[in-house]
């Protein structure tokens, strides 16, 4: 069956609509994607859910169409038309490296709580602009650059990690202060 995480079932059925509209492949491969407002819109896990939209394409879209009643024709059960895609996916991670969603999402969310949420600015929030911005490039022709299965999933996988655990101070702080950090790390970064 599709799986959709169960984060996606604590929203109200209006939110779901908005979050699947955000969350569609053409949406995501967009340079003016405005994570924020995705943010806002899916309770504060927007990494949970970009993640799931990029990394668990198509099955992610496809589990979301479902469970909001898009058919093959492309009506919502409101009798609203949507436009199914039908196009090329840089990459099928979940059927290539048989991954199971829950599992992605597992990490997902692993990945997301160990964001500091006190951090204005490297929190989670700031992982899921970073992978949307560099899943963009790679639909803009970045894929040239690494063209396999398992270098896009590696550089996409990086963009969700690169900031875990920040502390939200910089190198010079971290030296001032003798933190813990600059003591592991002999003062340099």
């Amino acid at each position: 069956g599709l799986f959709v995480p169960r984060e996606w079932n604590e929203l109200s059925l209006a939110r779901k609509k908005y979050v699947y509209e955000r969350l569609t492949y053409e949406r995501l491969s967009r340079w003016d994607y405005d994570v924020l407002d995705l943010a806002v819109a899916c309770g504060d896990v927007p990494l949970l859910f970009v993640g799931w939209a990029i990394l668990g394409a198509p099955h992610a879209q496809n589990a979301m169409a479902r469970s909001l009643g898009v058919g093959p024709d492309g009506e919502l059960h409101d009798g609203r038309q949507h436009k199914l895609q039908h196009r090329q996916y840089l990459c099928d991670f979940i059927t290539e490296f048989h991954i199971p969603l829950p599992t992605l999402c597992n990490f997902l969310r692993a990945i997301e709580s160990d964001h500091l949420p006190a951090n204005p600015y490297h929190n989670s929030t700031h992982a899921a602009d970073a992978l949307q911005t560099l899943f963009s490039l790679l639909c803009l022709g970045g894929s040239s650059y690494a063209s396999s299965p398992l270098e896009l999933f590696g550089i996409l996988c990086a963009a969700v990690c690169h900031d875990m655990g920040h502390p939200g101070r910089n190198n010079s702080f971290q030296v001032r202060s003798k933190s813990d950090l600059a003591v592991i790390y002999n003062d340099v970064s």
